[in-house]
């Protein structure tokens, strides 16, 4: 896909993620970023994950690491699916794969995930409140740049997290249940 945001993050073994890197693909949908290094983010140990962002389009996120072996990392992005603000949503994790700032991420494995796309209608703060019979999620919101806003996870239910939005632009609710596909969660948003 031409003109998409590609971004090497740095993130770290306490959860800081930094940018090492960024490209725009060209007209045939590749990338090169030759200044890119082995991890160098704020905490003594980290990985690398690289992030595909269009607007209109999911990102995408795998980790690299192979560093810097396996340097051919091929991303795909997929349509939004909108939901409404304060829309009620009762779904099951999965078919869908995401890499994240969590669940598994550290190992190189994508999870069963859910996601959203949210437009906010005026700046606020966004609350996602996910809540499930049998719980252990973890929800992630990607900022309309193609970076993380904010990771949370739960091992009891409700789960939320809150982050400050801007009016109009559209944010990804992502919603993973570890290794166990096919679980039934209930989401809300409020826009505070």
């Amino acid at each position: 896909m031409a003109g998409a945001q590609v971004v090497v993050l740095a993130v770290g073994w306490y959860g800081g993620v930094t940018t090492e890197a960024s490209a725009i693909t060209d007209g045939n949908g590749t990338y090169s970023m030759p200044v890119v290094r082995a991890y160098a983010g704020p905490d003594a140990i980290g990985w690398l994950l690289v992030g595909a962002s269009k607007p209109g389009y999911f990102a995408d996120f795998k980790w690299w690491l192979d560093f810097p072996k396996d340097a051919d990392l091929v991303l795909q992005l997929e349509p939004l699916t909108y939901v409404r603000l304060g829309e009620v949503i009762r779904a099951q994790i999965g078919p869908t794969e995401c890499a994240g700032l969590g669940y598994g991420g550290w190992y190189g494995q994508r999870a069963p995930c859910q996601r959203y796309a949210i437009t906010s209608p005026a700046s606020g703060i966004l609350e996602v409140t996910v809540s499930a019979p049998v719980f252990n999620f973890d929800v992630d919101v990607v900022n309309p740049d193609g970076t993380f806003a904010i990771y949370g996870s739960a091992s009891a239910s409700p789960l939320r997290v809150r982050i400050p939005v801007q009016a109009g632009l559209t944010y990804e609710v992502r919603v993973a249940g570890g290794w166990s596909p096919a679980r039934e969660f209930e989401l809300t948003t409020a826009l505070q």
